[in-house]
C-alpha cells in the first residue's frame, strides 16, 4: 500500500481489507470495473517443516488472515 502511496501504481486488495491503513496512507479505493474470478490459493513448505511448531503457527496465523481479511488482531486473536 505504501508504494502505491507513494507512485502512480496501481494495487488491488479486497474490499474493506485494513480500512484504518488506507484511511492513514491516504489512498483512494475504487471497486475494480471487472468481473474477476476467484483465486485459488496455497501454501507449500519443506516436509522437515511440518512439524515444527513455529512453522506450524506462522501457517495457521497466515491461513486465518487470508480466510477472515479483518485478521487475528481484530478478532483479539493475537496478544502482546
Amino acid at each position: 500500500m505504501m508504494l502505491a502511496r507513494d507512485t502512480d501504481l496501481v494495487a488491488l486488495s479486497l474490499a474493506d481489507w485494513l480500512p484504518d491503513t488506507i484511511e492513514a496512507l491516504g489512498v483512494r479505493t475504487f471497486p475494480v470495473p471487472l468481473d474477476l474470478e476467484p483465486l485459488d490459493l496455497g501454501m507449500a513448505w519443506h516436509p522437515r517443516n511440518s512439524a515444527d511448531p513455529g512453522h506450524r503457527w506462522f501457517r495457521e496465523h497466515l491461513a486465518s488472515a487470508v480466510l477472515s481479511p479483518a485478521g487475528p488482531a481484530r478478532r483479539g486473536a493475537c496478544r502482546a
